[in-house]
C-alpha cells in the first residue's frame, strides 16, 4: 500500500481500489493520478483482461473495515486468482477459487510458531482470529474444497518471516495435492519478498 502511491504517481498509473480501502489508507496512498472504485463481485477490465474482485474477512488490526477484497482474473480462457489477507476460508471463496488454472493463495503462518513467537499477544489474537490471516492448516483445507485436475501452477503467499517457513507452508501445500494426486502434476512455487515466481500454464 505504501509503494502503490508512489509507484502510481511516478508513472501517471491509475489505481483500482475498494471506496473502503481508499478512505482507510488516504495517508499511506497519497494524492493519485487517477482512483477508480471497485466494488466486490462487480467485473471490469484492464487491458484486455477481466478482472472480479471479491470480498474477504480480513479486518485491519485493532479493528475498523478497510472493505478488502482478493482478485479473480480471467484471459483466453483461462483463469486465474490472487487471494491474500484472507481472514478465514469461506464457502464464497472456494466458489470464486474454484476452476483456476493458476492460484496465488495466502499460506500465513504456522500456529505454533505464532504462539511462541516474539508478537504481543493481542496481535497473536488477530492473526489467528476471524479477521487475520490464514494458517498454512487452513489454507490447505480451503486449497483442497478448490482442486481439480486443470490446476497448472500453485504459488504460496504471504508467508509470515517470523512466524512460517518456507519448509512448512509447502509441507502443507504438498500434503493436500498428494490427497489429490496432484502433487507431480501442479507446479508448486513459494513466494517472497526477494523472489521473483514465473509459472507456465499448460496448453
Amino acid at each position: 500500500m505504501r509503494g502503490a502511491g508512489v509507484l502510481a504517481r511516478r508513472h501517471r498509473l491509475p489505481v483500482y481500489l475498494t471506496r473502503g480501502t481508499h478512505e482507510a489508507e488516504r495517508r499511506h496512498l497519497g494524492e493519485l493520478p487517477a482512483v477508480n472504485y471497485i466494488d466486490p463481485g462487480r467485473e471490469f477490465e484492464v487491458c484486455g483482461v477481466g478482472v472480479r474482485p471479491f470480498s474477504t474477512p480480513h479486518t485491519r488490526q485493532g479493528g475498523g473495515l478497510a472493505e478488502p477484497v482478493a482478485y479473480v482474473f480471467f484471459h483466453g480462457g483461462a483463469k486465474a486468482a490472487y487471494a491474500t489477507d484472507l481472514g478465514h476460508p469461506t464457502g464464497l471463496m472456494a466458489q470464486h477459487l474454484a476452476g483456476c488454472r493458476l492460484l496465488v493463495l495466502e499460506f500465513n503462518h504456522d500456529p505454533a510458531m505464532l504462539v511462541n513467537g516474539p508478537y504481543p499477544w493481542p496481535v497473536k489474537q488477530w492473526i489467528r482470529g476471524q479477521g487475520g490471516h490464514l494458517s498454512n492448516e487452513q489454507a490447505a483445507r480451503l486449497l483442497e474444497r478448490v482442486l481439480h485436475d486443470r490446476l497448472d501452477g500453485l504459488v504460496l503467499a504471504h508467508l509470515s518471516e517470523t512466524n512460517n517457513t518456507p519448509e512448512l507452508a509447502r509441507a502443507a501445500a504438498r500434503e493436500a495435492l498428494a490427497r489429490f494426486r496432484l502433487h507431480e502434476r501442479v507446479v508448486l512455487r513459494v513466494a517472497g519478498p526477494d523472489t521473483t515466481v514465473s509459472v507456465s500454464l499448460r496448453r
